[in-house]
């Protein structure tokens, strides 16, 4: 603290008015180790040189530290209300801004309740680091040991007269929301500069490597928080001008701050229904904190309005995503059919019927309501085959939903008319092979395995109030009978088993549901929609320090 400069009264747990503070800058402390962001938890790195508590706390006045010191002051605001928690951030905030000790970006996320209620659910060891990471953060950049994020350059991409777009996903999975981000990152790379962050990892991530110009990650998304990773991708978000950002994803939420900190718009796209995301309060600071939000279907906004009604004075983007492709890169194309896919062809050529459901075997997902449905139509009609395609079907391990399905499947004797087939890398043999599609799910805002469906003409029944395809099916009259009541199975067997019945009607809504498609999911007019949403909020942005940055050269 300058000379003559005193701070204002503090309400600090644990400090009695008028006790004096302790001289943290003389004190001392055994050494402590400082794990940098790619040590596992509860190890510190071999080569980290011991780093004393009165080093780290010198940088900070002694109110800082007092207050980031104790453990107590987290495990006290876990007992206060909401409003008394906030209370005290703030005074937190009051002291930083008038010693300045902190950068304004850093500021930035301690003001947001997230810093330090997100403390409180790790343990008392790893919310010690976070805090002396926050602490080191105030120190000269040359005495800091976070490494940088993982970088993968690709200079070839780069064009000084393209501007540059930030993209982020929170894995590279071969799954819907990874999938969808790498198409996003295959349009927008031809008329920009991609630059892509991944929190987790995954087999796309040397497709996400070849188009963007640099990748940064993976992280380990499960064990960061938005103070490391604003760390970690100082480099990038330094070096760097960027027109704005797309976060795919509630969960790559973390880079909202970061982003938000240094004025760069963001394009925020909500694949989940609110009520199945963890930690509702980040969600709705993530709502604050987004330029643009935009949900696949009504009836997901819907769903995060319940849970944010502060929403509704905002507008809703409802933009259903266009047919994703594979990178070929990232597709093994077999020579032959699997053999469970060699039964099926030839029960089809004998006049069976398919019927097809995909996904995750997960609750959510609805594997159990896919049996009850194929049990109900195979009793009245044995000339059927159903199919579940998905990763997760594992019932001598998974103990909590998969050793359920196979008692199910059993008891229900379906025997060979019933297949379980593990995630594969092309879809393309088992479309073909497919009469119609089940989405089974109790919860799926836009999956993207029913608009390849529906774009290859293959009708797909589905629960109401359960998905936004549910909102489209029903937007015309042929293809709105495949919509059935919230989990009724039995009305979905109906429907199956008429479909069956009538080649003719099934051809009918089969082209039905191909001309729908067409006007509907256009993946071109999504990602422009969402090109168009980022240009007008980045010109309404001004950002003046971030104007001052060096143009980015590709010279790394």
């Amino acid at each position: 603290m300058s000379e003559g400069k005193t701070a204002p009264p503090m309400e600090l747990p644990g400090h009695k008015p008028g006790e004096a503070l302790p001289d943290f800058a003389n004190s001392e402390a055994p050494p402590l180790a400082y794990p940098s962001a790619a040590t596992p938890a509860d190890a510190a790195p071999a080569d980290a040189a011991p780093v004393a508590n009165s080093e780290l706390l010198r940088a900070a006045s002694p109110a800082i530290a007092l207050w980031l010191s104790r453990r107590l002051t987290l495990i006290g605001l876990a007992r206060r209300t909401g409003d008394e928690r906030y209370k005290l951030v703030r005074i937190f905030a009051a002291d930083i801004q008038i010693n300045h000790v902190l950068p304004d970006s850093l500021l930035h996320v301690l003001l947001r309740r997230r810093m330090l209620l997100g403390l409180l659910r790790r343990t008392s060891a790893s919310a010690s680091r976070i805090v002396e990471q926050i602490i080191r953060y105030s120190l000269p950049a040359g005495e800091r040991d976070l490494p940088p994020a993982s970088l993968r350059s690709n200079k070839s991409k780069f064009d000084a007269a393209r501007e540059n777009i930030l993209l982020v996903v929170h894995q590279t999975s071969r799954t819907g929301a990874p999938v969808l981000g790498w198409n996003i990152v295959r349009h927008l790379s031809k008329h920009y500069n991609v630059f892509t962050v991944t929190l987790g990892g995954g087999p796309l991530l040397q497709d996400f490597v070849a188009l963007s110009v640099e990748t940064h990650g993976p992280f380990g998304y499960n064990s960061t928080n938005t103070a490391t990773i604003d760390l970690a991708l100082r480099k990038l978000f330094n070096g760097h001008l960027f027109k704005y950002a797309i976060i795919n994803s509630t969960e790559s939420r973390l880079l909202l701050e970061p982003c938000a900190a240094r004025g760069i718009p963001t394009v925020f796209l909500v694949h989940e229904f609110a009520s199945y995301v963890y930690a509702r309060d980040e969600l709705r600071a993530a709502f604050d904190l987004a330029s643009e939000i935009v949900f696949p279907a009504r009836l997901v906004a819907d769903s995060s309005l319940k849970i944010y009604p502060e929403l509704s004075a905002r507008p809703l983007r409802i933009l259903p995503q266009g047919m994703s492709v594979l990178p070929e890169a990232g597709r093994t194309l077999a020579t032959t059919l699997h053999p469970a896919l060699q039964e099926l062809a030839a029960a089809r050529a004998a006049g069976a019927m398919v019927v097809l459901g995909a996904g995750t075997v997960e609750f959510r997902k609805g594997v159990d309501l896919f049996l009850i449905t194929a049990m109900r139509v195979c009793r009245e009609n044995d000339n059927f085959r159903f199919i579940w395609v998905g990763h997760g079907y594992k019932p001598d391990e998974d103990m909590a939903y998969s050793v359920y399905l196979r008692e199910q499947l059993e008891r229900a004797g379906l025997g060979e008319r019933m297949i379980f087939l593990d995630q594969q890398p092309d879809l393309e043999p088992v479309y073909a092979l497919t009469d119609m599609f089940m989405l089974a799910s109790r919860l799926d805002p836009m999956p993207n395995v029913t608009i390849d469906a529906v774009h290859r003409g293959i009708p797909v029944i589905c629960f109401d109030q359960a998905s936004g395809m549910a909102d489209v099916l029903k937007s015309d009259p042929l293809t709105a009978g495949c919509v059935v009541d919230y989990l009724d199975t039995a009305m979905a067997a109906e429907v199956i088993l008429a479909l069956g019945s009538d080649r003719v009607g099934l051809d009918r809504v089969a082209a039905a549901t191909l001309q729908l498609a067409a006007s509907v999911f256009d993946m071109t007019k999504y990602v422009d929609a969402l090109d168009s949403l980022g240009t007008s909020a980045a010109a309404a942005v001004s950002a003046p320090e971030t104007a001052r940055l060096p143009a980015y050269s590709g010279d790394e």
